[in-house]
């Protein structure tokens, strides 16, 4: 009796601290989303909107720089907030995870730093992102508010190529539409809120496979439609690339039982790994990739000066379109392996791929349960073909469907459904629900044996509606195992309920 009233109340405790736990990763989701997306629309509606140059940014509205400082603070308070209250109230994790997902950020900060970087809100919000999600240690399936906030990125996109087309269309700096061949519809290129057709697809397709963990049917088939369209009216097709690799992702793991998904879930993901390292590698051509090889020529070209560390994170708008003939729209090197070559070096490389492989390994272990991690790894290593995804000390409007899931990719528990942890160490105590303690043992009374002589049924307890069934020919065997499941454990279950009750009345 003692072990089913503390199975009861363990199983109770732990529901409650799972919701917690989900109540406060919802909070750190949307409190990231606001501060890296309500400024770029409050930018859209009261500010120029402009593209930018890299040695000419379009310049932030008073309103635009208000909401950005705000947020910003109200950011830092929550996520100090969150991680405070969670670190007093949940056990010890390992640090391993931690430090993982802190070390890119450290040499990416200190490579800039060296440079005469300053330090601003951008640059110390993943540190404070990755140590909450670190302390609270979500399960993926935890993890539904990033798809909320991407539908509503999506649906705040499309409003505004409906009804603000000058301020949501890709447009020239005179203001003209920009219509090019690949435009899959015939209303120009959507940006929404976004500087341009590629971030806003490179967002949304990254985004993408945590909009399945909506929990209403038809609010999730809505949402994922929503974002479609958006990601078909920004006409990337680096986007549409990324969103046919987690769905390739997504077959190749329902087409395997759970036992035996880790294996070609994680070649297919390190196949998709290894593509962004070979392609700008045995890419000749300069026009190939829509002139993409040219930027990767250049970019190699100028890495080998500093192979070791690398020219800096800000290489590309202070030197790149000048010195390399990159033009004036070129910020970063379209494509992670060969960005990170040129800023960080091999050291920044090595940093990063040790991420990423780490990563990786942990998403094809939860492939088991759940294949949300494996479809979100496919669509960002997709993107980072052709984009920069990975970005630590700016990049802040990524933050939300980037560093938030990477991180809990790392610093989760275990698997969903009590599947493998995937090798982190778990120290967090094992809950109350399995914890049994033995019954004390009864008094040896002396009473006579029951007299079954004639008796027909079977003696047993029996929940109120039920009638035991009766015996043909000789009686059961005591030793076999019941038939039904929902015989003696459903009966014992029944009988702590009623002592249970009984308790509570005294």
């Amino acid at each position: 009796m003692a072990a089913g009233i503390q199975s009861h109340v363990g199983i109770e405790g732990v529901n409650g601290v799972e919701r917690t736990r989900a109540g406060r990763v919802s909070l750190v989701v949307f409190a990231v989303w606001l501060w890296s997306m309500v400024p770029p629309i409050v930018q859209r509606l009261t500010g120029p909107t402009g593209r930018a140059s890299v040695t000419q940014e379009v310049p932030y509205s008073a309103v635009a720089t208000l909401s950005a400082t705000v947020l910003g603070g109200l950011l830092v308070a929550t996520l100090l907030v969150v991680i405070v209250s969670a670190w007093r109230s949940l056990p010890h994790h390992p640090v391993s995870p931690l430090l993982l997902l802190l070390l890119p950020w450290i040499y990416m900060l200190l490579r800039g730093t060296a440079e005469g970087g300053g330090v601003d809100i951008r640059k110390v919000a993943y540190p404070l992102i990755v140590i909450a999600i670190w302390v609270l240690r979500p399960r993926l399936r935890e993890l539904g508010a990033i798809g909320w906030v991407v539908v509503v990125t999506a649906a705040l996109a499309i409003a505004f190529g409906v009804l603000l087309p000058e301020a949501g269309i890709f447009r020239k700096p005179t203001g003209e539409v920009i219509v090019t061949a690949k435009s899959d519809l015939p209303w120009g290129l959507l940006t929404g809120m976004f500087s341009h057709p590629n971030s806003l697809g490179q967002y949304l397709a990254i985004g993408l496979p945590f909009v399945t963990l909506i929990r209403r049917g038809l609010v999730r088939v809505a949402g994922v439609a929503i974002v479609l369209v958006a990601i078909v009216w920004s006409s990337s097709r680096t986007a549409e690339i990324a969103v046919a690799a987690a769905v390739l992702i997504s077959l190749i793991s329902m087409a395997w039982s759970p036992p035996r998904r880790r294996l070609p879930v994680g070649m297919g993901l390190l196949a998709l790994a290894g593509a962004v390292v070979a392609v700008p590698l045995v890419t000749t051509s300069y026009e190939a990739f829509t002139n993409r090889g040219y930027i990767w020529a250049v970019s190699r070209q100028f890495a080998a000066a500093e192979p070791v560390f690398g020219l800096g994170p800000g290489w590309y708008s202070v030197i790149g379109s000048s010195a390399g003939n990159l033009g004036p729209t070129v910020f970063h090197g379209h494509n992670q392996f060969v960005h990170t070559l040129t800023t960080g070096g091999l050291v920044g490389v090595i940093v990063i791929s040790a991420y990423s492989l780490i990563a990786l390994w942990r998403a094809a272990a939860r492939s088991r349960a759940t294949f949300v991690g494996a479809a979100f790894l496919a669509s960002l290593f997709a993107t980072c073909l052709f984009e920069v995804s990975l970005t630590f000390v700016d990049n802040t409007i990524l933050m939300p469907v980037v560093a938030i899931p990477v991180a809990a990719i790392l610093v989760s528990r275990r698997a969903d459904d009590g599947e493998d942890d995937g090798g982190w160490e778990d120290d967090e105590p094992m809950p109350a629900r399995t914890a049994y303690q033995p019954l004390p043992e009864l008094p040896d009374l002396d009473l006579p044996a029951p007299d079954l002589r004639g008796i027909t049924q079977p003696i047993s307890v029996v929940g109120a509606g039920e009638s035991p069934a009766t015996w043909e020919g000789d009686p059961p065997d005591p030793r076999r195992r019941p038939a039904s499941p929902s015989g003696s454990w459903l009966r014992m279950t029944r009988l702590r309920e009623r002592l249970q009750a009984r308790r509570r009345r005294r």
